[in-house]
């Protein structure tokens, strides 16, 4: 299962920040942060496998950057994980 959440989105558009009047549409970035939560039956090799295709597929398609650095992210994280 993965999961994508923006964080305080809601604290966000119900308020402005710091109290100066600037909204939402005046941030300059948001944050994301993804979660993936693995059972421990699951096969991390293939999990691992099939990250790396869609890195691939990522870099080979030319998507966006950040994409890019998120799903290499993820690889590392999943490697780590394979490795313990």
């Amino acid at each position: 299962m993965l999961a994508l959440s923006l964080l305080g989105t809601l604290g966000l558009m119900s308020s402005s920040l710091s109290g100066n009047g600037i909204g939402v549409a005046a941030q300059k970035s948001v944050s994301l942060h993804a979660t993936m939560n693995i059972n421990k039956q699951e096969n991390m090799t293939q999990i691992l496998e099939d990250g790396k295709a869609l890195l691939s597929y990522a870099k080979d398609q030319k998507l966006h950057q950040n994409l890019i650095i998120f799903l290499e992210n993820t690889e590392k994280q999943l490697k780590s994980l394979t490795e313990a």
